[in-house]
């Protein structure tokens, strides 16, 4: 505990000068209090908890760390994020891969600064329609989850790569991928395409996507 304590007071002191928060591998089970006293005042750009034993996201930390753009809770131990994240208002990249979540947390459609979200990793089964509020994400990382259908390209304006491989997804709407004008790469291997899929997939030349040979 004693070597626990030191470790977090010593990355907090790192981060007063470099404005980012790394208790990455730091053998937490639960966010100390001390970091909010510690960093009191500082205008933090980011924090990293991943690699760690949480289950738990206190409510306080949406109100004590609200000008973080980026968060990282992967590696973790969590299924559920408090509502009170929805504070934090200018965080641009969230990652929550390697959890155990069942469902993406409400929280997240309200996280309108988002461009990047990975939530890869988990026991997901569908990307909701309701987090078409976040029309400025670019990045959208769903893998090794068990989604059955493809998280609809319409939703997002501004997607530029999306993974979705190693789920279980048989079929998607082309005529969805073939017509966004911003999406650059799509990563469907993994899944069990249709064949007929695979083969008008591969013969796309705007954009890159990857599926398994048939």
């Amino acid at each position: 505990m004693a070597a626990e304590s030191a470790r977090v007071a010593q990355r907090c002191e790192e981060a007063k000068h470099t404005c980012q928060l790394n208790l990455k591998d730091c053998d937490l089970r639960k966010i100390p209090d001390a970091i909010y006293l510690f960093m009191k005042g500082v205008e933090l750009q980011s924090v990293c908890l991943a690699h760690n034993d949480l289950k738990l996201v206190p409510t306080k930390f949406g109100s004590k760390l609200i000008t973080i753009t980026i968060l990282d809770l992967s590696y973790n131990q969590l299924t559920t994020l408090p509502a009170e994240l929805s504070n934090l208002v200018h965080l641009q990249q969230l990652d929550i891969s390697y959890n155990h979540y069942t469902s993406i947390p409400d929280v997240i459609r309200e996280l309108r600064e988002l461009k990047d979200l990975d939530i890869s990793h988990n026991q997901i089964p569908v990307v909701p329609a309701e987090l078409k509020n976040l029309s400025l994400l670019q990045c959208l990382k769903t893998s090794h989850n068990l989604l059955t259908v493809l998280p609809s390209i319409q939703c997002f304006p501004n997607l530029k790569v999306l993974d979705a491989s190693h789920n279980h997804i048989s079929n998607c709407e082309v005529d969805d991928l073939t017509s966004s004008p911003w999406l650059e790469e799509i990563d469907l291997r993994g899944n069990p395409l249709e064949e007929h899929i695979c083969v008008f997939l591969q013969s796309v030349v705007r954009l890159k996507i990857l599926v398994d040979i048939k």
